[in-house]
């Protein structure tokens, strides 16, 4: 529907060339068009910018429209002759031969080939897609199965670690208390001078045997000794209970090395002692030694309090 604007324009309302010129300033719209600068009001003045701007847009899609067009034109063009060609192709295949012969001299019916064709690889899609059914089941059963197989190793594994770290607890502790003992029956009496050097140096040889069992228990992981104690030293979490053994190792062998030395020089001391003779001072100086000796000892092997 078309409708007269020029009744309602504001543009009527004042005459084109009767309104005084201004100034002959020269403006540029949206179009690129010159336009002379005459003394309109605000209103008329974006009206004929509104105009100017929607002449312009008419112009570009008029264009557009026109080469559209033309393609579409060449498109129908392309798809007539398709539809000829798709034709002729249609009328060369229904006179041609459903059959022919292969090299041995078999006929082939080319629709027979085609359905058994289309039946085999219907036949292979379901005989795939079941075995691929069939290893997804196998799979996850295999991923259950090695789930259970993790926990089961980890904790068997836990198991044998606290199995073996009871067992070498108690074998320590069998050689500690050997130990223990043997140092107990360290003390000599000195009221029989004759039986006095006997003993302490049945004592001493004795001492020596364990300090040397002992040395054993301390240097049986010796290539894990200095990381462990290094560990330890910088207050590091203890890694495994070998590490934890280890180091439980290391300190009943030091404290145990410790009081066998000290016994070891009182003794040593002593056997001095009783084999210088039977001098004024030497009764005062074998009770200080083994009072030395004894005192040594127990604070060694005490027990430390609840």
């Amino acid at each position: 529907m078309q409708h007269d604007v020029r009744d309602t324009s504001p543009v009527v309302e004042r005459p084109l060339y009767t309104a005084r010129e201004m100034h002959r300033k020269q403006t540029c719209s949206v179009s690129g068009s010159t336009l002379p600068a005459y003394d309109l009001d605000p209103t008329t003045r974006q009206l004929l910018e509104e105009n100017e701007d929607m002449l312009y847009r008419i112009n570009v899609l008029t264009r557009e429209l026109e080469a559209a067009k033309d393609e579409v034109q060449v498109l129908k063009t392309t798809v007539a002759e398709k539809n000829k060609e798709l034709d002729t192709m249609r009328e060369k295949l229904e006179g041609a031969n459903m059959t022919a012969w292969d090299a041995s001299g078999r006929v082939i019916n080319y629709k027979a080939e085609c359905e058994r064709l289309n039946a085999e690889n219907k036949t292979l899609t379901e005989n795939y897609q079941k075995v691929c059914s069939e290893l997804e089941q196998r799979t996850e059963g295999i991923r259950q199965d090695m789930e259970r197989l993790r926990v089961d190793s980890a904790r068997k594994s836990m198991t044998q670690s606290v199995e073996q770290f009871c067992s070498e607890v108690l074998s320590v502790f069998s050689s500690v208390y050997l130990i223990v003992t043997t140092l107990e029956r360290c003390a000599v009496d000195v009221a029989n001078r004759e039986r006095a050097l006997e003993n302490v140096q049945k004592e001493f040889s004795t001492l020596r045997r364990y300090t040397d069992s002992v040395r054993r228990i301390r240097v049986d992981e010796n290539g894990r000794v200095n990381d462990v104690l290094s560990a330890a030293c910088k207050k590091e979490r203890i890694q495994s209970p070998g590490d934890a053994l280890i180091l439980i190792r290391w300190m009943v062998a030091e404290g145990l090395l410790s009081g066998m030395r000290a016994v070891e020089k009182n003794l040593q001391s002593l056997a001095s002692l009783l084999a210088s003779g039977g001098k004024a001072t030497g009764g005062i100086e074998e009770n200080v030694a083994s009072s030395l000796a004894t005192g040594t000892v127990g604070r060694l092997f005490k027990r430390p309090p609840k």
